[in-house]
């Protein structure tokens, strides 16, 4: 067949039947799309459950990841904690120093600027007379102590011998020796000068003891500026012994085991030693006062 011989529409007309005879089934077709769609449907499903099953896992993980984050960090604050706690001493080697000696359950936390020294017992000081005396006596002037109020009331601090006693109904008559006085503007050493002091404290002084007296003076003669405590006092081999109301003296202080009886029943256990320097600093605090 000559195909210069066929015009245009024979030649499409041909390449119609061409197509026709070429082409596959539709409906074949169509079963062949339908069904590579349900396979394509199968093989989506399955991925879509995978990722929400490895979401779960992962979460899951997750979770898991942070209670172990959790139980690491409670172990390791807990070694923390119990590395800066006291260890308890489970060897037999006694604990015989301040270090290795932890405080009772009911002991008092240390005073401000005491030392770790181990306590003195007052009985066993170089003092100048036999002990604590006491008498059936009411104390007058302030039930409380308090360092400040003492101080201003204070007209000079007395360092005294105490030479004789007399005791009378209600009060005590001391004859005093002075070592030294404190004034407001200048200390006197070595002044040999006799004291007449009476004084209505149950606590008394002790013949034969010395003793750093703050006092005033009025119509009637010399008086305690406090009278219901024990009295700082100095023993033999330089140091002073006093209540811890007397925070002025209480550098370097420790504990000093005082005598108990139901007239210091406020003060025996809050006795304390210190080096007789301290001294200085009390009558620095006293001569600073704005009065």
């Amino acid at each position: 067949m000559n195909k210069e011989n066929f015009d245009d529409r024979e030649i499409k007309m041909l390449y119609k039947e061409n197509l026709q005879r070429t082409a596959p089934d539709m409906e074949k077709l169509w079963s062949r799309i339908e069904s590579r769609l349900d396979e394509t449907d199968k093989t989506d499903t399955l991925p879509r459950r995978e990722i929400s099953q490895t979401k779960k896992t992962n979460k899951m993980a997750r979770l898991t990841a942070w209670a172990a984050a959790a139980v690491i960090i409670f172990s390791v604050g807990a070694l923390v904690l119990n590395s800066n706690s006291p260890q308890k001493d489970t060897s037999d080697r006694p604990a015989n120093n301040a270090e290795n000696t932890a405080p009772a359950d009911n002991a008092e936390a240390a005073e401000p600027g005491s030392s770790k020294a181990e306590p003195v017992s007052y009985e066993s000081l170089p003092l100048g007379h036999s002990g604590v005396k006491t008498a059936a006596y009411k104390p007058a002037g302030d039930e409380y102590f308090v360092e400040s109020s003492v101080l201003s009331k204070a007209e000079v601090f007395a360092d005294v011998r105490v030479t004789a006693a007399q005791e009378h109904e209600g009060f005590c008559r001391y004859t005093l020796q002075t070592v030294a006085l404190y004034k407001e503007q200048e200390t006197v050493p070595a002044q040999s000068r006799e004291l007449i002091l009476d004084s209505s404290s149950p606590l008394l002084l002790s013949t034969g003891g010395e003793y750093l007296l703050p006092l005033y003076e009025d119509s009637s003669g010399w008086h305690l500026a406090f009278e219901n405590a024990p009295q700082i006092e100095l023993t033999q081999d330089g140091r002073v012994v006093f209540h811890n109301g007397w925070k002025s003296l209480i550098e370097d202080s420790s504990e000093c085991i005082y005598p108990e009886n139901k007239y210091d029943e406020f003060f025996f256990d809050r006795m304390r030693i210190a080096p007789a320097e301290n001294i200085e600093t009390l009558i620095a605090v006293w001569r600073s006062l704005d009065v």
